[in-house]
């Protein structure tokens, strides 16, 4: 996997990956090698020439890149910092950019053809979009440009965990200001704010 340009930080512990978090990490594992992932607790006589994925990983509270120290939930101290925007390649090619919160940052080490391979690793709880162009973009300041807007406005509410949690460090754009906005008198709508 490709480097990145920074350290994971401390609070640092070894432990286990609850079974939930392991699956989504043999997704990603699946996604990311043309190959055959199973979880070490899936594992049977009939998955000898499988990958096993163990739960086995070196979590970490915080990363550093260059200047900027990203924070995580895990490290209730940092988690002001733990606010991210990631971008994503849809499958009609197009780059869609999303805002999340780091939970934890965590290294962990597959073997593949008998060579063993670290990976630098985020799991991220992605904040869900706003449905409606006209909210999301209501700081604009042309109605027609949105390229004009350096704020969004977004739910204030997650997507259920999934493959796309686990992302790579390297991944990370940057962070943001989580802020709540509310559009309305009479019937206060409250949206998160992002900078």
């Amino acid at each position: 996997m490709e480097p990145f340009p920074g350290e994971l930080m401390s609070p640092c512990h070894e432990t286990n990956l609850p079974a939930d978090i392991l699956d989504l990490l043999v997704e990603y594992y699946d996604n990311s090698y043309d190959d055959y992932f199973i979880s070490i607790s899936s594992m049977s006589t009939s998955s000898i020439n499988c990958n096993i994925v163990n739960s086995r990983i070196k979590q970490y509270g915080r990363l550093r890149i260059g200047a900027d120290i990203y924070g995580s939930v895990q490290a209730a101290r940092y988690e002001k910092s733990s606010y991210i925007l990631a971008r994503f390649i849809q499958d009609d090619e197009s780059i869609d950019t999303y805002a999340g919160q780091v939970q934890f940052f965590f290294e962990h080490t597959i073997y593949l053809n008998n060579k063993s391979t670290t990976h630098s690793l985020a799991l991220v709880k992605w904040y869900k979009p706003v449905k409606d162009h006209k909210i999301r973009y209501y700081c604009q300041v042309d109605d027609d440009d949105i390229k004009s807007c350096n704020v969004e406005l977004w739910s204030n509410e997650f997507y259920k965990m999934g493959r796309d949690s686990i992302i790579p460090i390297h991944n990370i754009l940057c962070k943001f200001i989580k802020s709540e906005f509310y559009i309305g008198k009479k019937c206060k709508n409250t949206w998160l704010l992002f900078l």
